[in-house]
């Protein structure tokens, strides 16, 4: 063999396969493994959002569902309560209790100029501020009336039909009258050195405490005073330098709760202070005492926002929630707490969880828990019942 039948012979062995064939395989085993990775992408995000949501139940952020059970016209209101399960609507012509379906409306006719109301178990107290006169009410049927010698200041009944009454009276700052259940006048107390902020009597009719103010010292000093009605005596009094008190209700169980400027106390039958926590310097903007002596507060946030925060009768801060804007009102009961803002309303519980939340597009005017799973928002024009 010469060397150019060499030369052939190497080039045949040596010439490359041709590499078309391991492409077209390649090819196909690329598109399955990307086919794969796809699905297993896909899997791996649904496995996600499956955990997720398990997550997000477990933490209990998820909301329940809002229904508008229905919408009526109304002419014009001032203030909305729950009454026994009830709406119960104040205007300037009296008052109206609705059923909740709507149906059936009973209405309680009592002309005022400056109509108020105050309620407690199965009795109603309308009265005319800045006026003279006041009726309470069981229902529709009137318990009794009272025309006063003075302007009426503020008013509270208890569950039996009692009244504490506060009017101006001249030369004294205040007088205060306690009214029996079938209207008698049972008590009275002339306040000469003190401003009175607010008053109540107790569940029983025998005691009354008064959330006072002096400023004898230069500054303000708050003053929680305990009073006896049956025996006529002060059984005691606990003062507290720069504190403006706000309010003051009796608790079920004898006790009282006083709300001030940066501070809620609880106080027992004695005006002793039992407990206090304080708003950390916050601004106290609305509050809310139920008749156990649960309290609700709504505290100026920083950033035009509310700070809802929850106390239990026992002065314990049971939970905080912070509103997207600036509260207009607020409602409470047993279990939940119903907050209104600019635009909507919100249902939380004692813990700070917010359980629903509804778009109100009308300005509102109240708003009442009236069970534990709906709420009344009054409106200018009109009354809109949710129910959760």
């Amino acid at each position: 063999m010469d060397e150019f039948e060499k030369d052939v012979e190497f080039e045949e062995n040596d010439t490359p396969k041709t590499p078309q064939k391991k492409l077209v395989k390649g090819s196909g085993k690329s598109h399955k493994k990307i086919k794969i990775r796809k699905i297993a992408k896909y899997v791996l995000i649904f496995l996600l959002i499956c955990v997720a949501l398990v997550v997000y139940k477990m933490a209990g952020c998820h909301k329940k569902s809002v229904e508008n059970m229905y919408t009526f016209e109304s002419d014009s209101n001032y203030q909305i309560a729950d009454y026994n399960g009830k709406a119960l609507v104040l205007s300037y012509d009296g008052a109206k209790i609705i059923k909740l379906d709507g149906t059936q409306t009973e209405t309680i006719e009592y002309h005022m100029a400056n109509p108020h109301m105050n309620l407690c178990g199965d009795m109603i107290l309308l009265y005319d501020k800045d006026n003279r006169k006041l009726a309470v009410y069981k229902g529709t049927d009137k318990v009794y009336s009272y025309d006063c010698e003075r302007k009426i200041k503020s008013a509270k009944v208890n569950k039996d039909g009692c009244v504490v009454l506060v009017t101006d009276e001249s030369g004294y700052n205040y007088n205060v009258t306690v009214l029996d259940s079938k209207g008698k006048e049972q008590y009275i107390w002339k306040i000469g050195d003190e401003y009175l902020i607010d008053a109540d009597i107790s569940p029983d009719g025998k005691k009354l405490v008064a959330a006072t103010i002096t400023t004898t010292t230069g500054q303000i000093v708050q003053n929680v005073v305990m009073i006896d009605i049956v025996k006529a005596v002060e059984t005691g009094r606990t003062t507290t330098e720069g504190v403006m008190p706000l309010g003051v209700e009796f608790a079920e169980n004898g006790s009282a709760v006083v709300v001030s400027d940066d501070r809620i106390s609880g106080y027992n039958t004695k005006a002793e202070k039992k407990w206090e926590e304080s708003f950390e310097n916050r601004i106290l903007d609305y509050f809310k005492i139920d008749e156990d002596g649960s309290t609700v507060v709504a505290l100026r946030g920083i950033q035009n926002n509310s700070v809802i925060r929850a106390y239990t009768k026992g002065g314990k801060n049971s939970g905080e929630y912070v509103t997207d804007t600036k509260a207009q009102c607020i409602d409470l009961n047993s279990k939940y707490i119903a907050i209104c803002e600019e635009n909507k309303v919100s249902f939380v519980d004692y813990s700070g969880k917010q359980i629903s939340e509804m778009e109100i597009k009308k300005a509102v005017i109240g708003i009442s828990v009236v069970s534990n799973d709906k709420v009344i928002v009054l409106c200018n024009d009109c009354i809109q019942l949710f129910r959760m």
